[in-house]
């Protein structure tokens, strides 16, 4: 080789090579993707409230013994008989009476169900107070059911609903101001409003106001907070909740670092089918944290979380095929797996993929298929797929050669970290190939290289710096000293 440099195996580097494991403990991002500080929302509407409401206590005598008289027709299902005595009392202003008389409608119970009717029923209602027929209208004006779309009326709504301590309305509300729907985008606001929902109970809004303490958004960062709230939730048996506990024991954060307390919560998580907590369970029994190492256990949780589509347990999954962990080695299995998941865009898989079809004399060898999945994970700034696209792209394997943009994608994966894409680019720089010759830059990557424990950089260093005068190698190990990893 030119300058007597050490050159990277064609089997790729890092591209070949197997992960330590399987995957990273990943929470699971639920109803809110576009949040991004590794943690998820419940942003699913309160369901409207269908239950009958109670005689008032102000009622003459006779409206109450009607009004009982139509909720015991109503509980038996006779919506008929139920009918006749609740619309004469609504028609009269009695508020409990409009808010039954607009379920009814609702929901198409002795009536033909009609949306319209059970909207003017519920303003009725609300008008005079009632904080379910507010939370009713609210959801309606939010939903455009039955009245034109508008979340500024639903939010005045919920509003009066949720000043009466109505625990639904103030979750929901909280959203408005989360997400900036009829109203401004308010974190502060929406926390204060998660806060006083799950005071009363609501189990969406501990999860919510959990992750809000959590993630410091809209409320100062309190871990052991967060930590308190999913707790809550947790007991209450949302698996949502017991997930992101399991995870808080698993770094340590709010809660001591506990693995065994993670698997436990993960495992209850997991039994309720969430898929997130079972690829994490999957994880703990592959490395033994937590728990005894179970290779057949970890499989059969990566099998469950990949087959209801998550991703990471299906590249998972597809690093037990192509290693051979836990059953027979197996590249085609290995292949469906990250195919699985590379088509829904993860970065990681996209790269494995890559590496089965860039395989010289194998099989599955189809470096034009490489390049393709390389690229894909590549432009998500996958370092390693960084790496492996600018060797296919120097060599011409699979594409056209291009060492020029070659060297843009070394470039990439070494401005990561990526010691194999440092030292081939260091390589670029002391030949000339694809960027100027320059032996300081050339220097400077293979002593990054080596630093990191690239044994041929190690050696590229020493012969690099044999050419250079003492003032190159000088600065060539200045810029060394001051490099440091970009991250994404």
């Amino acid at each position: 080789m030119a300058h007597g440099l050490a050159g990277a195996s064609a089997a790729g580097g890092a591209a070949g090579r197997e992960p330590a494991f399987a995957g990273a403990l990943a929470m699971l991002y639920v109803g809110r993707p576009t949040m991004s500080k590794g943690q998820f929302m419940d942003s699913r509407l309160t369901a409207p409230i269908f239950a009958l409401a109670l005689a008032s206590t102000v009622a003459s005598a006779p409206a109450r013994a009607n009004f009982d008289e139509g909720a015991a027709a109503f509980e038996r299902g006779d919506y008929a008989a139920a009918l006749r005595m609740f619309r004469p009392l609504a028609e009269k202003g009695h508020r409990p009476a409009q808010f039954n008389l607009g379920l009814m409608y609702s929901t198409g119970r002795g009536v033909p169900e009609n949306a319209p009717e059970a909207a003017k029923w519920y303003l009725r209602a609300a008008e005079q107070g009632s904080a379910r027929a507010q939370y009713n209208l609210a959801l309606m004006y939010e939903t455009g059911r039955g009245v034109p779309e508008n979340p500024g009326e639903a939010f005045r709504w919920y509003h009066k609903a949720a000043d009466q301590d109505h625990p639904n309305a103030q979750f929901n509300m909280a959203l408005l101001y989360d997400q900036g729907r009829g109203v401004p985008m308010d974190s502060g606001a929406a926390a204060a409003w998660f806060l006083k929902a799950a005071e009363l109970g609501h189990v969406g809004a501990m999860v919510n106001i959990a992750i809000m303490y959590n993630t410091a958004d809209g409320i100062a960062r309190n871990p052991s907070e967060a930590a308190e709230w999913f707790e809550h939730a947790a007991d209450l048996g949302n698996a949502q909740a017991q997930h992101a506990l399991a995870h808080l024991y698993a770094k340590g954060e709010g809660v001591p670092q506990d693995f065994a307390e993670a698997a436990y919560l993960w495992r209850k998580a997991a039994d309720q089918g969430l898929a997130g907590a079972q690829y994490n369970l999957g994880i703990v029994y592959e490395k033994g944290h937590g728990v005894s190492r179970n290779l057949d256990e970890a499989l059969a949780w990566y099998r469950k979380a990949a087959d209801r589509s998550h991703p990471a347990a299906q590249w998972a999954l597809g690093t037990m095929y192509e290693y051979g962990r836990g059953l027979p080695r197996d590249i085609a299995g290995a292949a469906k797996w990250y195919r699985a998941a590379a088509e829904q865009g993860l970065a990681e898989a996209q790269h494995s993929l890559g590496a089965i079809y860039d395989k010289r004399g194998a099989d599955s060898d189809n470096p034009a298929e490489a390049t393709g999945w390389y690229r894909k994970a590549a432009n998500q700034n996958h370092a390693g797929a960084q790496y492996a696209l600018g060797r296919l792209l120097e060599k011409g394997r699979g594409v056209a050669e291009s060492p020029s943009e070659a060297a843009r994608w070394y470039q990439k994966a070494a401005d990561q970290g990526n010691a194999d894409a440092q030292n081939a680019l260091g390589q670029l720089y002391a030949k000339g190939v694809g960027v100027r010759e320059d032996f300081v830059q050339a220097h400077k990557w293979f002593n990054i290289a080596a630093a990191a424990g690239n044994e041929l950089a190690r050696r590229n260093r020493d012969a690099m710096g044999e050419k250079m005068t003492p003032q190159q190698l000088a600065e060539a190990q200045r810029q060394a000293r001051l490099f440091r990893p970009r991250r994404f």
